[in-house]
């Protein structure tokens, strides 16, 4: 007996109509992402502060097996004798978007790619435990995630008019 695996596709194209006359009233897109931000401050910063306090223990542990230093980028082997690295400047910048983010200069991390990036890493970092509730919140989890992935595809800065 003969098995033939076969790949199966869907493909789906729906048209939505445009519609003239009155507006909603839309956010402002720059604005939104800052209130999902704000809403998640306290979260972001304990993501970014733990994200931080595991690079620095990380490179303390393996200080003595530093092969390379430039200053800017810190390489060891770690215990599989892999490379490992610590990055300088993007550890300098976490330093600031937890800065930011504690004095409420949400502007600023919105309109920081690099703190984007750190920010995702930190959400996503396996050895922190991050609690997902969603109650007494002003926005779901969902919506920080989209936020923080929107920022990261669109390296660009939001004009104050993009309206969504």
């Amino acid at each position: 007996m003969k098995t033939n695996k076969t790949k199966s596709e869907l493909e789906l194209t729906i048209s939505i109509p445009l519609k003239e006359g009155n507006k909603p009233a839309v956010r402002n897109y720059k604005a939104y992402a800052m209130d999902v931000i704000g809403s998640f401050s306290l979260l972001l910063a304990s993501a970014l502060k733990h994200r931080m306090e595991a690079c620095q223990n990380k490179l303390l542990t393996h200080i003595n097996s530093i092969f390379f230093n430039d200053g800017c980028q810190v390489m060891w082997y770690n215990d599989k004798q892999e490379v490992d690295y610590f990055n300088v400047p993007s550890y300098e910048e976490m330093k600031k978007c937890y800065t930011a983010l504690k004095v409420g200069r949400y502007v600023e991390v919105v309109d920081s790619p690099v703190w984007i990036d750190q920010l995702l890493k930190a959400l996503l970092n396996d050895e922190i435990p991050m609690k997902h509730d969603n109650t007494n919140r002003k926005f779901k989890y969902s919506e920080l995630v989209s936020v923080l992935c929107q920022l990261h595809t669109m390296p660009i800065h939001f004009k104050e008019d993009e309206q969504f």
